[in-house]
């Protein structure tokens, strides 16, 4: 989670002072969206597995 939000925020910052890199270089644009989708994935199933992980730990026999 917290890569994806220096991803996002950090390109932000960055295009306030100079040219935005995610319109001009192609490979950067590319490169963070997969970054950002594969992070939020990641966390999405991290989270799913914790929560099965504490239903399977607090069920009983």
């Amino acid at each position: 989670m917290l890569i994806t939000l220096i991803m996002s925020s950090g390109n932000a910052i960055y295009a306030y002072n100079h040219v935005d890199p995610v319109t001009t270089i192609i490979a950067f644009c590319k490169i963070r969206y997969y970054v950002i989708q594969s992070t939020s994935m990641m966390y999405r199933w991290s989270l799913t597995a914790a929560c099965f992980d504490r239903y399977a730990l607090s069920s009983s026999n």
